[in-house]
């Protein structure tokens, strides 16, 4: 019979979980996931792990080499953004959402729409510059083609 244990997670949050260490080392963190799947983790995007007899939510992270630089300073979340589009031809969409949660969790999403219009098959990277007015963020999330490319987390 399995039993229950509260686990203490690096993201500053108590839950409670099954005791996954009874399981094969493989099936561990993919049970870790299965008895979290409704705790929020609202500090950054990743996933749950079983690490040192626990499930530990651990954060994802992304490069700091240059081609997302994203500020906030007095009301204002600034962002530049390097993008490869799939093709010449297609346009760039841009979506900026904000979660009324506290702090703001912010969205950028840059999707990428096809053009019937034929151009000269060379790519190269395209700028994505803007500004938003909100609340200082808890965290900004930056999706390519719907995936998750790079988040950043304020203090």
């Amino acid at each position: 019979m399995r039993y229950m244990q509260v686990c203490l997670v690096a993201v500053l949050f108590l839950v409670s979980c099954q005791d996954c260490g009874n399981l094969q080392e493989g099936e561990r963190d993919t049970c870790c996931a299965s008895m979290n799947k409704d705790t929020a983790t609202s500090a950054c995007i990743g996933s749950w792990k079983y690490s040192d007899g626990a499930c530990t939510f651990a954060c994802d992270s992304f490069p700091e080499d240059g081609t997302y630089n994203i500020t906030y300073a007095e009301g204002l979340l600034s962002y530049s953004l390097v993008v490869e589009k799939p093709t010449p031809c297609h346009t760039l969409e841009l979506r900026k959402s904000r979660l009324g949660t506290v702090p703001p969790q912010v969205s950028i999403d840059v999707m990428f729409v096809a053009s019937d219009k034929v151009c000269a098959q060379v790519i190269s990277p395209q700028k994505v510059t803007g500004t938003m007015k909100t609340d200082k963020p808890g965290i900004v999330i930056v999706r390519v083609a719907k995936a998750v490319k790079y988040q950043k987390i304020f203090n």
